[in-house]
């Protein structure tokens, strides 16, 4: 994780304008975020669900990939880019399950591996045979295998 250049820009998160997000982001278990350097990326499901950029003092931009917009009745109308105060940020949060709906239809049509998943995947299960004995399945999504063994 990389850490904002601008302290202003943390600050906002924290207690300004920005922090609605923060707080959905801490209450919102599907939602990762993370500093990128000069902006910042909610993600869901490993996908980019918002992109917050600074773009002067105490304004941000955000913006969402349409592309996710894969079928008809995905499409809204998303509030305007930019953020000046609390009240923009939450008419994104009120809008965010329409964009969350089109990702998870536009991950079923792409048939990709959700990216949550990007680094290992582990189960543990217990064998019929043995029930003393739990065996491990390690599943990446980059190589599309999966591993088995016992400990």
């Amino acid at each position: 994780m990389r850490a904002l250049k601008e302290d202003r820009f943390l600050k906002d998160l924290e207690s300004g304008m920005l922090a609605p997000l923060t707080e959905e982001v801490g209450s919102d278990r599907t939602l990762c975020l993370e500093l990128r350097g000069s902006h910042i990326n909610i993600y869901y499901r490993g996908g980019s669900l918002m992109k917050i950029e600074e773009k002067s003092d105490n304004v941000y931009f955000v913006t969402f990939d349409k592309n996710y917009f894969a079928r008809e009745d995905d499409t809204v109308d998303l509030p305007e880019g930019n953020i000046q105060k609390k009240d923009d940020i939450v008419k994104w949060l009120n809008v965010s399950p329409c964009p969350k709906r089109a990702m998870d239809h536009y991950f079923a049509i792409h048939a990709r591996a959700s990216a949550s998943f990007n680094n290992l995947l582990c189960v543990k299960t217990t064998s019929q045979e043995s029930r003393d004995r739990p065996i491990t399945m390690f599943v990446t999504s980059s190589t599309k295998s999966v591993s088995g063994s016992s400990i």
